[in-house]
């Protein structure tokens, strides 16, 4: 099996491990930065047509619900979909992959969110076909926010304990935790790719069962203005618009689609 196609099918097994969806299916609130952009969006988008891909068990689909009625959320797992279907009976959820929105029509939306890095679980070929997806079913100046690991983070494929740590108690657990599931890491990183525009590494999520695409900020615009997104914007994990930063461990952007004259 080629390392491109391992990122995409081996990172969704990864996500419907039973401790992945009990972890997806406990969350509920936003980060800091996602607060901040919905915040700074909030006129823009409000009473919108919404999609939601990659809702996990549902961690944003109360927010945007309280922005818009008019919401889809998918995801890939049915087993996430199952628990986020519980948790909001009256949303309209369902199983759906990023890379095939065939369901839905040309500028079907107003706005679409792929929050929590999920744009990354996918292999490099795979993202691109995300990208120009997410153009075809967003209407001209429709706003596209997602997040993306960071390959400037001051500890990009560092292994957690070569970062700065405080030596406790919550450390060596995490430690033990860490070297227990080491031999995960040893058997998937074969499967790491690095290139000048991106990398695609095993770090520590999920018990090293991961391959995650971290790409830098220039680099990320640059990918996006390629698929027809302008007044691309990123944002650090406090929700501020930067344009470079080393301190946090995955950044937001936001896109809209280019109306073509």
């Amino acid at each position: 099996m080629s390392t491109i196609i391992s990122s995409s099918v081996t990172n969704k097994l990864g996500y419907s491990m039973a401790n992945a969806v009990a972890e997806y299916s406990r969350s509920a609130t936003l980060f800091d930065s996602e607060r901040a952009i919905l915040d700074e969006l909030s006129n823009e988008i409000s009473n919108s047509r919404i999609l939601d891909i990659g809702v996990g068990g549902g961690r944003t689909t109360k927010h945007l619900l309280d922005l818009s009625s008019d919401y889809v959320g998918i995801d890939y797992v049915p087993e996430l979909v199952a628990k986020a279907n519980d948790r909001f009976p009256n949303a309209k959820l369902g199983v759906g992959d990023a890379r095939d929105l065939r369901a839905f029509s040309d500028e079907s939306f107003d706005f679409v969110l792929f929050s929590f890095n999920g744009l990354d679980a996918l292999s490099p070929n795979d993202r691109l076909l995300v990208l120009a997806e997410v153009y075809r079913v967003l209407r001209p100046h429709g706003v596209f926010m997602f997040s993306s690991h960071n390959r400037d983070y001051k500890y990009f494929n560092r292994l957690p304990w070569r970062r700065k740590f405080q030596f406790d108690q919550e450390f060596l657990r995490f430690f033990a935790y860490c070297m227990y599931h080491l031999p995960n890491h040893w058997r998937m990183r074969r499967h790491q790719i690095f290139t000048d525009e991106y990398a695609v590494v095993n770090d520590s999520d999920h018990r090293f069962s991961l391959l995650l695409y971290y790409i830098s900020r220039d680099s990320q615009v640059r990918q996006l203005e390629s698929a027809g997104f302008d007044r691309c914007q990123a944002y650090d994990s406090a929700g501020r618009r930067t344009r470079g930063d080393r301190s946090s461990h995955w950044l937001y952007y936001v896109a809209r689609k280019k109306k073509i004259s």
